[in-house]
């Protein structure tokens, strides 16, 4: 049987091998769904957000618009995908175009999006929420138990996207709460002796920052997109108990276990260009190299005299093409295919009897340099009449097409969208 990676190189030989004599003939330039051209995220095993190797001056995609809410003005649409499970809607109102996006963000959490977008500038807001209250009473006639527990779960975020002449600028903050690490949690007792109180306040929350610059509105063979990311990740840890009864029982701890405050840090810049061109086939060819770090708060551990700094960092880049063939002006595939060569570093530095005559300083350093398999995604596009299907192609359907319909078989993802 014919292997997958040789259909996708025939296919992608087949489709830039017609790029000899460049022309306009064929539109490249559509709209297309979430997957084109979406790279693949580097660094997510180590904790570290990495790179992600999508190429600027492909195509626009739903993507784009939510990421550049600017590019959103006079676009009306409505999208599905069962697959990803999200719906999307854009409409025009007055001077401006209003959307709104829904989507699955985990198997038990939803997320909303709200913009409103203008020739010269976009915003959005976006919402996940997730509040748990739980408060239970026992009484008779010689004791009383009150419990109370309030854990969260929420992210809130604001973006701002604007063409600034030749540059456009992308600006994004937002918050979250983990449920797992932000958690109130009090106890009270009483009976004829007296009153206990127990509490367990436990944050942990991270507030982020991005900012980003690309020539989108004025580049024609070359783009570029360039930017940095910012993220701080807080935590600590009360817990108190009063004895009104003897009060030799009470104390109050703080502490950081567990939670390991940082600071993540990521620098990013990506570049693609038109390499081949012909009547109905296109390649671009780019890639992204960027720069990340994560440093951690130095722990101090007094009581056993030890003291600790660890940081994990990475350098990164990805080579990336995506070749596109328009069949006519209903039909076209592409396949896009990404390398990523992560460079990682981690570093701690600890010191033992600190504060001591008996210190001692140690030094650990681990450096891993690796390519990783190339990521292959083949899409394939259909229009009508301004209904718009796009499917991504899966392995499994070279080995057993009849294997079904979920995200691991015959097709990865599907998205349909009506252009108004």
């Amino acid at each position: 049987m014919i292997s997958r990676k040789l259909i996708i190189a025939i296919a992608t030989i087949a489709a830039t091998a017609l790029a000899n004599n460049p022309t306009d003939t064929a539109n490249f330039d559509v709209f297309h769904g979430t997957v084109y051209n979406s790279g693949v995220q580097a660094g997510g095993a180590r904790g570290l957000n990495g790179i992600n190797s999508h190429l600027p001056g492909a195509a626009i995609t739903l993507t784009d618009l939510i990421n550049t809410p600017y590019l959103y003005y006079n676009r009306q649409l409505v999208g599905i995908s069962p697959t990803d499970e999200y719906g999307s809607v854009a409409f025009n109102s007055g001077n401006s175009t209003t959307f709104l996006h829904l989507f699955r963000y985990s198997n038990t959490e939803a997320k909303a999006i709200l913009g409103v977008a203008s020739k010269s500038f976009g915003v959005s807001f976006a919402i996940r929420n997730d509040d748990l209250i739980e408060f239970s009473k026992e009484k008779s006639r010689y004791d009383k138990t009150v419990e109370n527990t309030r854990a969260y779960e929420n992210e809130f975020s604001f973006q701002l996207a604007m063409p600034l002449k030749d540059w456009d600028l992308t600006a994004r903050a937002w918050f979250i709460q983990d449920s797992y690490q932000d958690t109130l949690h009090t106890v009270e007792y009483a009976d004829a002796d007296g009153k206990q109180k127990y509490t367990f306040d436990r944050n942990g929350f991270t507030y982020s920052g991005l900012l980003a610059f690309s020539n989108r509105p004025s580049a024609k063979n070359f783009s570029w997109k360039a930017g940095a990311f910012f993220n701080r990740f807080m935590y600590q840890q009360d817990s108190t108990y009063r004895d009104t009864e003897d009060h030799d029982n009470d104390y109050s701890y703080s502490s950081f276990n567990g939670g390991k405050p940082y600071t993540f840090i990521n620098a990013f810049y990506a570049f693609s260009t038109v390499a081949l061109k012909g009547k109905n086939a296109r390649a671009l060819v780019g890639g992204t190299v960027a720069a990340s770090t994560r440093l951690y708060d130095k722990a101090r551990d007094k009581r056993n005299h030890r003291e600790d700094f660890y940081m994990q960092a990475s350098i990164d880049a990805s080579p990336n093409f995506l070749a596109e063939y328009v069949f006519n002006e209903h039909w076209m595939v592409w396949n896009q295919s990404v390398l990523i060569w992560a460079n990682n570093f981690d570093y701690e530095k600890y010191i033992e009897n600190a504060g001591t005559s008996e210190k001692r300083k140690n030094k650990l350093l681990d450096f891993e340099s690796a390519t990783s398999n190339v990521l292959n995604r083949t899409g394939l596009r259909f229009e009508y009449n301004r209904l718009m299907l796009e499917a991504t192609l899966s392995y499994r359907i070279f080995n057993n097409p009849f294997a079904g319909f979920d995200d691991r078989d015959m097709l990865t993802r599907f998205e349909a969208f009506y252009l108004f």
